[in-house]
């Protein structure tokens, strides 16, 4: 739930928000799929690559991942993520996804109006709505982005061979993509996920012997201004 109330704060202040968990490998910069026109929320999937994805909004039992997002700040975001922060304590047994899409998939005040797949939206038309004045003012917009590019749970190995490394590279190279970030979710614990992101080599970050304290040596790290180009 802190993880709502802070964003929900940056919301405040008039700040977008583009938010990732500490599990999540950035290979690349994710911002040119991301940032879509008049669309609010863009979210991941908390589900495993393929390459023929089918999702409902509503019914599917699988939900967004909340743990890579980005938001953009205006009045229906910011009451959305109050709303989600508020609900925490009616939901004691859920953890803070479960409690987000709960209340999503259920708003009313702001009404939510999914697209899909991440794609620019202008009217209410492109979705057979009946037209209501100040459409995008009404509606929080939100999309979808690809589950491989955007990948969930694939270095877990809980379910074989669907969640493994080997089918993400399978299934981009079949969607002619390239990994654009990674989460190591579906794996407990923060050194079982790091001993697997090592093994992969999605982590970087080098300890000193014996301790906690990690090093800053340069060459472990990627300068966000040589990180490869997204394609547009």
């Amino acid at each position: 739930a802190r993880k709502k109330e802070a964003v929900h704060d940056i919301l405040s202040l008039g700040y977008n928000v583009l938010f990732s968990d500490t599990d999540v490998a950035m290979i690349r910069d994710p911002l040119p799929y991301m940032l879509w026109e008049n669309v609010d929320y863009v979210h991941s999937l908390n589900y495993m690559c393929k390459v023929d994805e089918k999702w409902d909004f509503h019914k599917s039992k699988v939900e967004g991942n909340t743990g890579f997002y980005f938001v953009r700040s205006n009045n229906n975001t910011i009451q959305l993520w109050a709303n989600a922060y508020a609900a925490a304590p009616k939901y004691p047994r859920l953890d803070d996804q479960a409690v987000f899409w709960k209340v999503i998939r259920t708003s009313i005040i702001p009404p939510v109006l999914p697209l899909g797949l991440c794609r620019h939206f202008n009217t209410p038309s492109d979705l057979q709505l009946k037209p209501m004045k100040d459409t995008s003012d009404r509606y929080l917009v939100s999309c979808m982005i690809d589950t491989c590019v955007f990948s969930s749970g694939m270095i877990s190995r809980m379910y074989e061979p669907e969640f493994t490394y080997e089918t993400l590279l399978s299934n981009l190279k079949l969607l002619n993509e390239t990994i654009c970030t990674l989460h190591a979710n579906y794996i407990s614990g923060n050194e079982k996920k790091m001993a697997r992101m090592k093994e992969y080599g999605f982590w970087l970050a080098k300890q000193h012997p014996g301790t906690t304290q990690y090093t800053e040596e340069c060459d472990n790290y990627i300068p966000y201004e040589l990180m490869p180009k997204s394609p547009k």
